[in-house]
């Protein structure tokens, strides 16, 4: 939240033309490539996205059905933490979808051991962490009847 209170309202936000307004998303977008390293793939990466925050706005929600609720799937972290229990606990009691993610750490091959320097970095999840995350999330999306 500390770049959309103290960079994209600032800057005019949505409240804006297009053009600006899609300036804006750069601007925040770059920065929070900046805030995770000042390397060229941090940079990428927040280009990327808001690239397609953009495409998001201009083509994705024409697609929407703007009279449908939001579907929710709650998910606990990809490492054990305390709040797990809250978490699911909150799911049951408001009757959300709920896809367990805890246990994927367990596992060393769902991680990006081995690929990046910075051992904190190398614990993330890796191409397998990140697919067994998607199957989880889509599985319980089918089971909900969302998908």
């Amino acid at each position: 939240t500390w770049f959309r209170d103290y960079v994209y309202i600032p800057l005019g936000g949505n409240r804006v033309s297009k053009p600006k307004w899609f300036f804006n998303i750069f601007v925040v977008w770059l920065l929070t490539g900046f805030w995770h390293g000042a390397a060229w793939n941090f940079i990428i990466w927040g280009l990327f996205f808001a690239v397609l925050l953009i495409v998001e706005k201009l083509v994705l929600l024409k697609y929407l059905d703007k009279g449908k609720k939001a579907k929710i799937v709650i998910t606990n972290s990809f490492w054990p933490t305390i709040i797990d229990i809250a978490i699911e606990e909150y799911a049951k009691e408001n009757n959300y979808p709920f896809a367990p993610l805890s246990d994927l750490s367990d596992d060393e091959s769902t991680m990006a051991l081995g690929l990046f320097e910075h051992e904190g970095v190398a614990h993330h999840p890796g191409d397998k962490g990140m697919k067994a995350i998607a199957d989880r999330i889509i599985a319980c999306m089918k089971e909900n009847g969302i998908i």
